[in-house]
């Protein structure tokens, strides 16, 4: 259900990728919220819009929180891993879904970008590549995870990434594609 994926601890954005690799910095971490009201609402459509006289807030208020951490090594490999928990769901069960109770585990994602040219927090164009994957808990156990914290399937995101610092003008773009089981 949640659709927010925070970047890499140690980066200066929170949405779009801009990697950073150090010879000298070699771990960081960090732990993001994540806030969201009434991100799943049951009831008839009209357009593209839910009727809300006639729909119901199945996830009226979901708090999450990322815990991230990152390495990176030889000035060219940035490694990632962040950890979903969410802390609260509220609303009415509606639809075959119900808010989960307690505190449930997200899938973990793992990351991989390494740089091929420039420097992103040095130059004025960098290029990396990467991916990033999903470990479906759901898999494995039962316990701790609910059928909106995590998936069925793996999931694989390739990625590039372009960026850079000039004249006091920090940029990026990135590419991706997620790979997602049906």
């Amino acid at each position: 259900l949640n659709r927010y994926e925070p970047t890499a601890a140690g980066e200066w954005s929170f949405w779009v990728d801009h990697p950073w690799y150090s010879s000298t910095r070699y771990f960081a971490a960090g732990v993001t919220l994540n806030y969201g009201h009434n991100p799943l609402q049951y009831g008839p459509v009209i357009g593209d819009k839910v009727d809300a006289a006639q729909s119901v807030s199945v996830i009226e208020h979901q708090l999450l929180g990322h815990v991230d951490l990152a390495t990176s090594f030889l000035d060219r490999v940035l490694i990632t891993a962040s950890l979903p928990v969410t802390f609260l769901e509220r609303g009415t069960a509606a639809g075959g879904v119900t808010p989960m109770q307690g505190v449930v585990l997200g899938d973990p994602r793992v990351g991989l970008m390494l740089r091929l040219a420039g420097q992103p927090y040095r130059g004025g164009f960098s290029l990396s590549i990467g991916a990033q994957g999903w470990v479906p808990l759901r898999q494995f156990t039962s316990s701790g995870v609910s059928g909106s914290s995590s998936d069925s399937f793996v999931r694989v995101m390739p990625k590039l990434a372009l960026g850079g610092l000039s004249h006091h003008v920090m940029w990026s773009f990135t590419g991706a594609f997620l790979f997602r089981a049906p």
